[in-house]
């Protein structure tokens, strides 16, 4: 449910890195860091848990695992998931955020390839409920279109980290 006005609650800053544990085992998981404390880089982003996910694979467009009917336009499914938003003092105040792929391009512009990928082309997801941090402020909110509560941050233990491939340095 969508409500007319944003909930916004102010929390401790915590880094972004501190919630990665929402992307383990997450089906779907969407964050903006951008790693800067200059302002140009101030704002990250993540929502833990998109409303809806729209996927492009292999010239097959899914919305949240439901075949779409072929030959419909991934643009106009993008936009028809769009609503008007608005919060006085965030740069973004919720909507989706998305990555094209090269060959999403390339089947815009009706280019063939002999190369096949199993990648998807095209990843939507609509963010209802997010957390926006401040890296040049050092401040952090939890941003909600639904009046969701706050969600239990996850911890993510450096052994866990070094498990999945990754390092912590």
């Amino acid at each position: 449910m969508i409500c007319s006005e944003i909930f916004k609650t102010e929390l401790a800053w915590r880094p972004p890195e501190d919630f990665l544990g929402f992307a383990s085992g997450a089906s779907s998981c969407v964050m903006l860091d951008s790693g800067g404390e200059s302002p140009e880089g101030r704002w990250s982003w993540l929502c833990p848990r998109p409303v809806s996910t729209l996927v492009l694979r292999q010239g097959v467009l899914k919305r949240d695992g439901v075949e779409i009917a072929q030959g419909t336009d991934v643009w106009s499914c993008i936009r028809a998931m769009l609503r008007p938003r608005s919060a006085e003092d965030l740069p973004f105040p919720g909507g989706v955020i998305g990555l094209a792929s090269y060959e999403a391009g390339m089947r815009l512009e009706r280019i063939a390839s002999r190369h096949m990928s199993d990648e998807p082309e095209l990843i939507a997801m609509l963010c209802d409920d997010f957390f926006a941090f401040d890296r040049l402020e050092k401040r952090l909110w939890w941003v909600s279109h639904s009046a969701a509560p706050v969600p239990e941050i996850p911890v993510v233990l450096d052994a866990e980290i070094s498990q999945k491939g990754c390092t912590s340095d």
